[in-house]
């Protein structure tokens, strides 16, 4: 791990926390605990920075925390995904969290197994998990709300447009495809406008006319993702790209304007 994640409950006060038992065991392993090591941290939910090892005994390290900095800024995006096989399921997660997605919907879609959605991967438990390993990786400290919703329409014609209700007029939805009959129907350049934006992915099999429809009638507009077959995982990967060089720009931009201002 990049980071070790502390939880709020780990805090003995503002500025030192206690780990025990197979925490201390977690920690230990990934950073090998010494007295007075200085280590990378996030506190879940909050800030980010350093801490010191302040003491160290049989299954318990207490940390002194620094100062530490705001958390990263939240990508604004929302992700909707069908909901994909366990394993897969864990990697869309993990790309989540890692880049920084404000939230993350798993649906359920025609195309889906069925026993999918009774996946221990879709747990509570499961899912926190995955994310904090994610958290770790990127030393971030905030994770994406991550909802499953197992009816689709009602999903699409209630809850997104609420989810969505803050987006500007110029953020993106996009409902995405690949290699699907027939091709006509889809935007071969269709990019968003703005770094906030809501991408829909399918399963591999893709969104059927029926979903299609119901994104166009809440203004989401098709985006083609190639004639190649992806992984719902790399799918994932290929649209977080997207926002993220997005995101960049437009931050790029701003600063640029703000220099010859």
């Amino acid at each position: 791990m990049n980071s070790l994640l502390i939880f709020p409950a780990e805090l003995a006060s503002p500025c030192r926390a206690v780990l025990r038992g197979k925490r201390f065991d977690q920690a230990n392993a990934a950073q090998s605990l010494q007295m007075g090591n200085k280590l990378r941290v996030s506190l879940l939910g909050g800030g980010r920075g350093f801490a010191i090892v302040t003491a160290l005994s049989a299954g318990v390290v207490e940390l002194q925390l620094d100062e530490l900095e705001l958390p990263l800024p939240r990508l604004p995006l929302h992700l909707v995904v069908a909901v994909p096989r366990p394993q897969t399921l864990k990697k869309v997660l993990f790309s989540a969290a890692n880049l920084g997605v404000a939230a993350l919907h798993f649906v359920r879609s025609a195309n889906v197994e069925k026993s999918y959605l009774k996946s221990h991967s879709l747990r509570q438990e499961s899912i926190q998990k995955e994310i904090y390993k994610a958290l770790e990786q990127s030393t971030d400290s905030l994770p994406p709300r991550v909802c499953v919703h197992d009816r689709f329409r009602p999903f699409v014609e209630d809850i997104l447009p609420a989810e969505l209700a803050d987006f500007s007029p110029n953020a993106a939805r996009l409902v995405c495809q690949s290699a699907s009959e027939p091709r006509a129907l889809l935007s071969r350049s269709v990019l968003p406008r703005s770094a906030a934006c809501c991408y829909c992915i399918g399963p591999e099999m893709g969104w059927n006319d029926f979903e299609l429809q119901l994104f166009r009638r809440v203004g989401f507009e098709e985006y083609d993702l190639g004639e190649r077959i992806l992984r719902v995982e790399v799918a994932v990967d290929v649209v977080l790209g997207q926002a993220l060089l997005c995101q960049h720009s437009a931050v790029d931009f701003k600063a640029r304007v703000s220099t010859n201002s």
